[in-house]
């Protein structure tokens, strides 16, 4: 089971791969900041509704994304690099990483979904199996909601509502209407839940993993610099 620092240090890695990439530093501060943003408020929710292991949310946090640096490279859904790069390692952060674009583990018909898999019908299965097999728990739906919620861009926005995330992204990757609806859903499932606006949460995280520069340290390991280039072989 991959620990916090476990999983800090495989962000720090899959920036490094990205950089070698040629990725250019501001879209790598904007991951930082979303990852981190992802963890940090899916932490506070978790510990808000009294979750056992809200630590075990924040890893989840941090790494579902995590295929997302490779994702244009390889021409292949993020989701399902992430799935493969940690299969072997730990499964819970596997399937988060297949499943967590996909409000309350709902998937529309692969001719809606083609473009977001590249055309690679097989990865559309391997996601909507791995829906259909896995009940929808609470912390999918936490990590469902904070990566919404996320926006990575600007600190005094660093949270957002449904309705601003969808603008963000219009320009870039739309949400499908089908997963907008389903966003909205589990809001009020949290807000319900909760006993009032799960957006008034957003003004208690705590925004210090917030960089304005992405600082480049040192890399201890290789791990997944390495398992991203041995995915080559399997695109």
């Amino acid at each position: 089971m991959i620990s916090i620092d476990e999983a800090k240090q495989i962000v720090e890695e899959a920036k490094e791969y990205s950089r070698s990439l040629g990725t250019g530093e501001k879209i790598l501060v904007s991951y930082h900041n979303h990852v981190y943003g992802v963890a940090s408020v899916a932490k506070l929710l978790a510990e808000k509704l009294k979750l056992e292991d809200s630590e075990r949310v924040y890893v989840l946090g941090l790494l579902h994304d995590v295929g997302k640096v490779a994702e244009r490279e390889k021409e292949v859904f993020h989701g399902v690099i992430g799935y493969k790069l940690l299969k072997d390692v730990d499964v819970e952060v596997a399937n988060i990483c297949l499943t967590h674009m996909f409000p309350l583990n709902q998937i529309e018909p692969y001719e809606k979904m083609e473009k977001y898999f590249y055309g690679k019908k097989k990865h559309y299965d391997l996601v909507k199996e791995s829906l259909e097999e896995n009940e929808l728990t609470l912390i999918d739906r936490i990590i469902q909601f904070s990566d919404g919620a996320a926006s990575g861009t600007e600190k005094e926005n660093a949270y957002v509502t449904i309705e601003k995330r969808d603008e963000q992204l219009k320009n870039t990757r739309a949400i499908p209407e089908f997963a907008l609806n389903n966003m909205k859903e589990n809001k009020r499932f949290f807000d319900k839940a909760l006993g009032y606006d799960v957006y008034e949460l957003f003004k208690q995280v705590d925004t210090s993993y917030w960089i304005s520069e992405d600082k480049k340290d040192s890399i201890a390991g290789v791990s997944i610099v390495d398992a991203f280039n041995r995915l080559n072989e399997q695109r």
